[in-house]
């Protein structure tokens, strides 16, 4: 970085005006200058406003920004631990530094720590800060900000935003000479946003890339996180052999390296769905509560979506008896909790009326004012087509068959919205 860069990189962090700091030394305008790199200062100029500042302009930053890397690779490990100590020993010793590249990224690596430990106060401080200096950025700084961007607008489901910042991120990806496993874990994310978007064959592309340079360097969980997204896009273009394969694949590596339970529980319950959508509901519930069992240490949501697949599935087979168990287990992990789960509350709810042999007029109510209602304002077609056709079934029972084609209608337009 330049002189004039870092004086001003060092006045903007103290919030000093450039008034304030030329004031007894220069004029302002020639401040302008200087920090414009318009103009290069004397010896004794630079040293009286190193001293207004605070700092030494002359620094030895190679092992900060050795220390700097470190910290970011355990941030793209998600390794928590490792990165919250190396952050800890890091922000103990940047008061000392007065080198503004190695600080800018710093900061930069500090916005993705922060995306990294959910911490959305710091997060937003930060991404404030960062927006102030980037006019200071080289390319790599910049590659690093718009991916780290792109992290952020994924974290708050805002997936447009989130592939617009990863395609102005790769053109500098691909000017600057960065770690196979930076470009791995770009390539991944690329993938990842690309699957949220449902453009498949794009998250196809972008994993591909993604899986070839993790197995390249050996990284073999980060390969079984390839394997399990391209299962899930090639479950969505309907190559269910590729999927099952893939979900096969992760499925080895993740048992192989012992990782978490919560991990295999996902891949288990991946492999449940694929069944699930091809008929095969025995073996989607075999899966199912495999998933099941990994999962019901960990947190509630992902438990609760595994219960709601093994209460449908075993409905499927009219196995009621089963149906009756996966409920009462769902019903109890939501007891007093409602109101957060509501989505679930419904649909076990739904299941709920399902295995009474006669309903009245509360089940039509329910699903009518409280079911359908909501799965309408949220667009949740697939589950708008379910349970319009469960109240369709349920009016022509009782003979009812005005009502019953209205809500076959409404199953039958919501099955079209999924083609």
């Amino acid at each position: 970085m330049k002189t004039g860069d870092k004086i001003r990189f060092f006045r903007i962090t103290q919030k000093k005006t450039q008034e304030e700091l030329s004031a007894g030394i220069i004029s302002n305008s020639y401040l302008s200058k200087i920090e414009n790199n318009q103009a290069l200062p004397s010896d004794e100029v630079l040293l009286l406003l190193s001293e207004r500042l605070g700092i030494s302009l002359q620094s030895n930053s190679e092992k900060f920004l050795s220390d700097i890397s470190a910290w970011y690779k355990s941030i793209t490990d998600r390794d928590k631990v490792l990165a919250s100590s190396l952050f800890d020993e890091l922000e103990s010793q940047i008061d000392l530094l007065d080198d503004s590249t190695v600080l800018i990224y710093f900061t930069l690596v500090k916005f993705r720590y922060y995306l990294l430990t959910e911490d959305t106060s710091r997060l937003h401080e930060t991404s404030q800060y960062l927006m102030k200096l980037r006019e200071l950025f080289n390319e790599k700084m910049e590659y690093y900000y718009l991916k780290f961007t792109a992290i952020y607008f994924y974290s708050l489901s805002q997936f447009n935003e989130a592939h617009n910042y990863l395609n102005n991120a790769e053109p500098f990806l691909l000017k600057n000479e960065l770690e196979k496993w930076e470009e791995a874990d770009f390539y991944f994310f690329f993938g990842l946003v690309a699957s949220r978007m449902y453009q498949d064959i794009l998250s196809i592309e972008y994993t591909q890339r993604a899986l070839n340079n993790y197995q390249a360097d050996y990284a073999l969980e980060r390969c079984a996180d390839c394997h399990l997204l391209l299962g899930i896009a090639y479950k969505n273009i309907k190559e269910y052999v590729k999927s099952e394969e893939s979900y096969l694949t992760a499925r080895k590596i993740a048992f192989s390296l012992k990782v978490e339970n919560y991990y295999k529980g996902i891949i288990e319950h991946n492999l449940g769905n694929l069944y699930s959508i091809q008929g095969k509901s025995c073996l989607a519930i075999k899966h199912f509560s495999k998933a099941f069992t990994f999962k019901k240490h960990g947190p509630i949501n992902p438990q609760l979506i595994t219960l709601y697949s093994l209460v449908k599935e075993n409905y499927k087979l009219k196995q009621f008896n089963k149906v009756e168990k996966w409920l009462a287990i769902g019903l109890e992990k939501i007891n007093g909790l409602e109101s957060d789960y509501y989505e679930f509350f419904l649909h076990f709810n739904v299941y709920k009326f399902e295995l009474m042999k006669e309903k009245d007029s509360s089940y039509e109510e329910f699903m009518k004012l409280k079911v359908i209602d909501f799965f309408v304002n949220t667009n949740d077609h697939e589950h708008i087509a379910l349970y319009s056709e469960y109240l369709g079934q349920h009016f022509e029972n009782k003979h009812f068959y005005k009502q019953a084609a209205k809500y076959y209608a409404l199953s039958k337009n919501a099955l079209w919205q999924l083609i």
